[in-house]
């Protein structure tokens, strides 16, 4: 199964009607599905008030701090992709 990541502010909250039982159905189904934002810790209590999974805090590349926080991601649903890999580090690699 996959793992997948989503970003809560602009993504959930652009339409949680459909993202909540997205992610409810996704783990249903076998998925791990984890939360990935740039908020810091004490400023997520909605988030983990509103969604039923891991929260990974970020505070440069969300690809990195899901890394280190154990998650090789396999989906990635952000309403800006650039904070998942920094145009910078793309650079960087050649990309």
């Amino acid at each position: 199964m996959s793992i997948i990541a989503i970003d809560y502010d602009g993504t959930v909250t652009a339409d949680p009607g459909l993202w909540l039982p997205f992610i409810h159905d996704a783990r249903s189904r076998g998925h791990t599905v984890i939360c990935v934002t740039k908020r810091y810790a004490e400023m997520a209590a909605d988030i983990r008030a509103a969604l039923d999974c891991e929260i990974v805090h970020a505070v440069d590349s969300k690809r990195t701090a899901a890394q280190d926080a154990g998650y090789d991601v396999d989906i990635w649903i952000d309403d800006k992709p650039e904070t998942i890999t920094p145009l910078g580090a793309l650079r960087r690699r050649g990309w």
